[in-house]
């Protein structure tokens, strides 16, 4: 009668910043996190670490944006893997 159109899911997915904050030194860390957690407006340290260590799914443009400027302050280029939202590194 009528055929079916089928149309594939977009795939989410998850953004990790840990490549990037593991390049800060170890004398930065705690300022970075500091900072980072400040412009995420994140207050608890365990927030901080599930995002870091699980990545954000489908990340917002000004939060991708606001990692990257921070990161790249202190030296790093390569700061993200993106991955299925399915996957973990």
């Amino acid at each position: 009668m009528y055929k079916e159109i089928e149309t594939p899911a977009i795939a989410k997915k998850r953004y990790y910043f840990k490549k990037g904050y593991r390049q800060v030194t170890i004398g930065q860390k705690d300022e970075v996190r500091q900072i980072l957690m400040s412009a995420l407006n994140i207050t608890r340290y365990t927030y901080f670490s599930h995002l870091l260590n699980n990545g954000i799914v489908d990340i917002s443009m000004s939060k991708y944006e606001v990692i990257t400027t921070i990161l790249q302050k202190y030296g790093v280029t390569d700061i993200w893997d993106i991955v299925p939202e399915n996957q973990k590194i």
